[in-house]
């Protein structure tokens, strides 16, 4: 419900998954299909006790005002709605898990190596088709999802930008930039114009602040 909200599309309506990937192993969380009242009742009949955390009847938040307020009254209405809502969700997990396999050549024909995602590719894919390749892509880099404004920007400000230009678009604390045709998913720096480097040795190659890189001298004098 906070999805649909928000105007989430079929991935944030999907809701949360049972099993996931997270920090290089799997996130399982067994009881999401079970209702608060089987939890409840299930500690009772074996003598748990547990901590209630007193936020959790304020209904000032979104959350709490949902649980407590709107969804007694659709059940009341609805008896079923928590099940039917459920098997939407996972209907939209299907979809969507469906589209990650449909898409994945096409993902993998576009980005590189070095994990940057190439712009000449996606310029005959459809508005629908190119906004879930970058989705993923910045999924793959583990990005907060961008709305559907925020997909337009990054193709129309940032990919399709001027030759000349050196386009910027910010996400938190991160940014999406072209460079060689290519988009670039990297961390937000301070600005470094003012900022003077002294290369005393330079037989040695001289590392850049900000995690900007090295320079070099190589046997033809080239840097």
């Amino acid at each position: 419900l906070l999805a649909l909200k928000r105007g989430s599309g079929p991935a944030g309506l999907s809701a949360m998954a049972e099993v996931s990937e997270f920090a290089g192993t799997q996130l399982i969380r067994p009881l999401l299909a079970r209702t608060r009242g089987e939890l409840v009742q299930w500690a009772l009949a074996h003598g748990l006790r547990w901590i209630e955390d007193e936020s959790n009847q304020d209904d000032s938040y979104d959350r709490n005002f949902l649980r407590l307020r709107v969804v007694p009254l659709l059940q009341q209405r609805w008896p079923h709605f928590a099940e039917a809502t459920a098997r939407s969700a996972a209907l939209c997990a299907e979809q969507e898990s469906l589209l990650d396999e449909l898409l994945a050549d096409d993902l993998a024909h576009c980005q590189t190596p070095q994990g940057t995602l190439q712009i000449a590719p996606m310029l005959a894919m459809s508005d629908a088709r190119r906004a879930a390749i970058i989705r993923r892509w910045l999924a793959g880099q583990n990005a907060p999802m961008p709305s559907r404004d925020a997909l337009v920007r990054i193709w129309q400000e940032v990919a399709l930008a001027r030759e000349d230009a050196s386009p910027c678009l910010r996400l938190g604390a991160f940014e999406i930039r072209r460079y060689q045709s290519q988009l670039w998913w990297i961390k937000s720096v301070a600005g470094q114009s003012e900022t003077i480097v002294l290369w005393q040795t330079w037989l040695q190659p001289l590392e850049l602040p900000a995690g900007l890189g090295s320079v070099q001298l190589t046997a033809g004098g080239d840097i």
